[in-house]
């Protein structure tokens, strides 16, 4: 009885420990969002099997002053304060996406489909092809390049947030 038991036990550890190699978690922000556009992006992300993980994020745009000339003049007259805008309708936007990693996840070249939506439209395809590299330990950084697919056909030229930097944490 005690031999199974401990066979049991040894099996449990070693599946628990394999699993947790294959189902790696990350989870981190987009660093030049809030510049390009007033925007706080996080991202979450699930390891699937040795090249494959899925990711979910969502974005929420800050209210900022809009530098419009008239509303200089009115300050400089102290008539009404300054406008703050969100810049656009566009509060809240979220996204899920489907990532190949051609080394290993989270690490080294990807790329990214997926879906999302936000008030002024219903449906988005952003593509992104980028790079995560290890900082130390669990810490990556990434770089990569998002344009939405649907209304880049639509268009006829890119459309899209362009060059990304994130900041994550791999657990």
């Amino acid at each position: 009885m005690r031999q199974i038991m401990t066979v049991l036990l040894t099996l449990a550890l070693c599946t628990t420990c394999s699993g947790q190699k294959i189902h790696r978690f990350i989870a981190g922000t987009e660093l030049s969002s809030p510049l390009r556009s007033h925007e706080i992006e996080m991202f979450y992300g699930l390891s699937v099997n040795k090249n494959w993980s899925v990711s979910a994020g969502t974005s929420i745009r800050m209210p900022h002053r809009e530098d419009r000339e008239s509303d200089v003049h009115k300050e400089d007259l102290m008539l009404e304060a300054p406008s703050f805008s969100s810049g656009s309708e566009d509060l809240l936007s979220v996204r899920m996406a489907v990532q190949y990693w051609p080394e290993s996840v989270f690490d080294g070249p990807v790329i990214s489909l997926g879906i999302g939506t936000r008030q002024s439209r219903n449906l988005e395809c952003p593509l992104d092809i980028g790079y995560m590299c290890r900082i130390f330990k669990g810490l990556r950084a990434a770089v990569s390049y998002d344009m939405e697919l649907t209304e880049t056909i639509r268009e006829g030229r890119i459309i899209g947030k362009g060059i990304c930097i994130s900041l994550g944490y791999e657990f």
